[in-house]
């Protein structure tokens, strides 16, 4: 996939857009721990910045009414050489760059998706609550990622909790084939930790001898089940 086709996916404004190599020294050169600068030298082939959107390029705005202040948002596309390091990667540039991120990631023309749950630490600088790589990207799941263009006016942070709604509602559909529109990372983490409750019941009702032991995890696991799929259904 070309990195226009990815710009494309988002629909970001012309004028925010980059799309240029960077040179991995100048992550790992603004990392501080050695780990980190390990991390990008030896599981990161290359790296493209794909669009900086700003209030001055985009037509969106700064929110002002208590939400977490997005000021900026920044869109990678970075080329990997294992799997499984893709959240490592995300943190240690968002650690290079402070502001909210937005990373394809790509092992073998496979094609992933990374977004963050950021809050105000600091001196309002951006911590990393939680962050959520998408389920490898399909040319189905691609068109449904396809975000609504926006009104001007609308906040940087709306338009980033709606490419996080996007992410989520893909990986869903990937992982348990249903997609509840309009989710946000706390309803997601609900549902994981659900579907590890319910895989953990689901192993003890298969050792558990004892027939009135067995009943009771059963009904214990009938209910966690009901409650998941109300929150796939949403």
């Amino acid at each position: 996939m070309e990195t226009s086709d990815l710009i494309k996916i988002l629909r970001l404004p012309q004028p925010t857009v980059i799309n240029r190599n960077v040179p991995k020294r100048q992550f790992y050169e603004h990392l501080s721990s050695s780990k980190g600068q390990g991390l990008i030298q030896t599981d990161v082939d290359t790296v493209y910045w794909l669009s900086s959107v700003r209030p001055n390029n985009s037509g969106f705005t700064v929110t002002n009414d208590g939400e977490t202040p997005f000021e900026e948002i920044e869109v990678f596309y970075v080329r990997v050489r294992n799997s499984d390091r893709e959240e490592a990667i995300f943190r240690q540039i968002n650690s290079a760059i402070p502001y909210p991120l937005i990373i394809f990631f790509d092992l073998d023309n496979r094609i992933t998706v990374g977004v963050a749950e950021y809050s105000c630490g600091k001196a309002c600088e951006m911590d990393i609550e939680r962050v959520v790589i998408s389920s490898i990207l399909s040319n189905d799941f691609i068109d449904s990622m396809l975000v609504t263009k926006r009104e001007p006016g609308t906040t940087l942070f709306e338009y980033y909790k709606e490419i996080q709604s996007r992410v989520l509602s893909v990986t869903l559909q990937a992982d348990f084939n249903k997609s509840p529109m309009d989710i946000e990372i706390n309803g997601y983490s609900e549902i994981l930790r659900l579907q590890s409750e319910v895989e953990t019941l689901q192993a003890k009702v298969i050792k558990e001898n004892q027939l009135n032991l067995r009943v009771e995890l059963q009904v214990q696991l009938a209910e966690k089940k009901k409650s998941l799929n109300q929150l796939l259904s949403d």
